[in-house]
């Protein structure tokens, strides 16, 4: 197993220390050998910070991702760190920021990169929510939902289902919420990612 490999997979269980230790080795023997950070470092660090709820290091890690693609010219892998940065910045509350990475993610995209579709119109679903816009949020997640069905992407998917919930909640249907989240509990055991179940499971126990 590779220590990106391995790292995912304790983070998956909740064993974020080992999961950075295993990253930081990870990370050191590719600065010895590139002299450098390499760009997919970005991702999986935004995956792992993600999954531990640690946004701002999340978005940090996103950030410096979408710095360096932009500076090589890297369009296409850029837009995929500008979603991430969205994500990111929403779960911190930073809304105006959101939108701006979501519609840079939009605009970037190639039209056949179906996560990266999805993911930007599940940020944007969110803050139309927030904004009372719930036709236009419930609208806008029906596609995210569709598009996401042509993909097999496990925490994009999972991350969609919490998405829907909050646009459900907003539109003042809790039976929809709960089925969203019951479909990121059966992602999650299918996964074997024990974090994420718990965290299902514990939204729904509140509903």
């Amino acid at each position: 197993m590779s220590l990106n490999l391995a790292s995912a997979a304790h983070a998956l269980r909740g064993d974020f220390d080992e999961a950075r230790r295993l990253g930081e080795e990870r990370l050191a023997v590719a600065r010895e050998v590139l002299g450098r950070e390499p760009t997919g470092a970005y991702e999986a660090w935004w995956r792992l910070e993600t999954l531990a709820e640690d946004h701002a290091a999340a978005e940090g890690w996103a950030a410096r991702g979408y710095d360096q693609l932009m500076s090589y010219g890297d369009v296409a892998h850029a837009s995929t760190q500008a979603v991430n940065r969205a994500v990111s910045s929403y779960l911190l509350g930073r809304f105006d920021d959101a939108r701006r990475y979501a519609d840079a993610c939009r605009e970037m995209s190639a039209s056949d990169d179906a996560i990266n579709q999805y993911s930007w119109r599940s940020v944007e679903a969110k803050l139309l929510a927030r904004e009372g816009r719930t036709e236009d949020a419930i609208r806008l997640i029906r596609e995210a939902i569709g598009l996401a069905e042509t993909t097999d992407e496990f925490l994009g998917r999972w991350q969609l289902c919490w998405d829907r919930a909050d646009v459900a909640l907003a539109a003042g249907d809790p039976p929809e919420a709960r089925a969203a989240l019951q479909q990121a509990v059966g992602l999650a055991e299918r996964k074997g990612a024990v974090v994420l179940v718990d965290r299902a499971r514990r939204r729904l126990a509140g509903l």
